[in-house]
């Protein structure tokens, strides 16, 4: 099946009708989309320390209508579009790694770290040795469960340290659909976890499992809230979620 969308087409008025209802988002920013992410707990994730959760889960909290759980996985999504953040970490008085802010393409000072070589041994400015650079991929997705019920609202799934590979093989993916002209969201995928480990101990990571052609709804439904998303404003940096921060930067690797 062919993923191409036509948007001047006669034959299309489900798209008519959203971009005619367009209004409805007006002010909608990127930080609105902040509280719907999904993540892997980790084995210093709050929500394992505190009992909830164990290591390896799956978690897709959309900020209060969706809070689930998904042991190892997989969890079905439709890239929309991806953003290459920036992370400024430092070091804290107990060693631990904390994520002082995730700079945006979006944001002026982007181009200031852009390129530098990042890592913990890898400082980027004598000044502030106890500071550091990770590069992490955004990407905004639809979970294919949740848009055939009908509703469904753009989550973020975010891929650093030992899963930005991972998300460097999404993004080459993504290329190649452009190449063949094709849109981002032609494909979806099935994430699974995989379990590594080190002599420093275990740690959880994305995996993908398989991939397929969306179906026609799901293209219309995704082509919709791309749109959307090209007219937010993203001119910001924005923090991590406090959930998926919490274990996630301090896996050992």
């Amino acid at each position: 099946m062919s993923t191409e969308v036509a948007t001047t087409e006669p034959n299309q008025p489900a798209l008519t009708t959203f971009e005619d209802t367009a209004d409805v988002f007006e002010g909608v920013a990127q930080s609105d989309l902040n509280n719907s992410r999904i993540w892997v707990c980790q084995p210093l994730s709050k929500a394992v320390t505190d009992g909830d959760r164990k290591p390896g889960d799956i978690i897709y909290h959309d900020g209060g209508l969706v809070d689930e759980t998904i042991a190892g996985g997989p969890i079905e999504v439709i890239p929309l579009m991806v953003k290459k953040h920036i992370e400024k970490y430092v070091i804290a008085a107990n060693g631990k790694n904390e994520l002082e802010v995730s700079i945006s393409p979006d944001s002026p000072e982007f181009s200031q770290y852009n390129g530098k070589k990042a890592g913990v041994k890898n400082k980027f400015q004598e000044q502030e040795i106890d500071k550091f650079i990770r590069y992490c991929f955004k990407f905004y997705v639809l979970v294919t469960k949740e848009l055939d019920t009908g509703f469904c609202f753009p989550s973020i799934i975010s891929f650093r340290n030992t899963s930005f590979e991972v998300g460097q093989t999404l993004v080459k993916h993504i290329t190649r659909l452009r190449g063949l002209k094709q849109p981002p969201w032609g494909l979806a995928y099935s994430l699974g976890i995989v379990e590594r480990n080190n002599d420093m101990g275990k740690w959880w990571t994305w995996e993908i499992k398989g991939r397929r052609q969306i179906t026609e709804e799901q293209n219309q439904a995704a082509h919709k809230w791309f749109l959307q998303l090209k007219g937010m404003d993203t001119t910001q940096s924005e923090p991590t979620a406090q959930g998926e921060q919490a274990g996630e930067t301090d896996i050992p690797f």
